[in-house]
């Protein structure tokens, strides 16, 4: 019995003194590094998030679409503002007003299912429209909130504003970019 213990502990130490075993010659245990693709995981969640953001309950996204030269005869005024999303050069909203006017300056906005008119509700003449507000029509409330003024030597300088758009079935967007007022 004492030579089997002793028979044991010998194994046990040699074995804990010998060097790891050896891969195959032919390299098929080595160690391979792989890029993990974790920012993009991320990033596909972002985007989903954002995606999701953007949808009201029937599922489609909240989109607005350049106006073009011809829809801004949809809204009288003799004087407009436009605001053009970050990245764009299109306005996609145009509002018009009346100088010393008590007329309800009027936009235009361009959605999946065609051009839409949209009333300031808070406000009377061209002033009214420079500062901002709610525009609300059928199937959408709009919100343009001007912030600080961008350093402009033409004669309508920009604003950076937020444009929030409300579709009447709950799906909402934000906008982030310029609002510029002028002839």
């Amino acid at each position: 019995m004492r030579d089997l213990i002793l028979f044991s502990a010998s194994a046990l130490i040699l074995a804990g003194c010998s060097p790891a075993s050896q891969a195959p010659a032919d390299g098929a245990n080595e160690a391979v590094s792989v890029p993990v693709a974790k920012d993009a995981a991320i990033e596909a969640d972002a985007n989903r998030a954002a995606e999701l953001a953007t949808r009201g309950g029937d599922g489609r996204p909240v989109a607005l679409a350049p106006i073009a030269p011809a829809d801004g005869s949809a809204v009288p005024g003799e004087l407009a503002c436009g605001f053009t999303a970050s990245g764009d050069d299109a306005a996609i909203l145009l509002g018009k007003g009346f100088v010393a006017s008590s007329a309800q300056p009027m936009a235009v906005v361009r959605a999946e299912d065609g051009l839409h008119r949209l009333t300031l509700s808070n406000g009377q003449g061209f002033a009214s429209l420079r500062r901002g507000g709610d525009f609300v029509g059928p199937g959408f409330t709009i919100t343009l909130s001007p912030g600080e003024s961008v350093a402009d030597a033409s004669e309508s300088p920009a604003q950076h504003a937020e444009l929030l758009v409300q579709r009447e079935d709950g799906a909402k967007r934000t906008y982030r970019g310029m609002w510029r007022c002028g002839p």
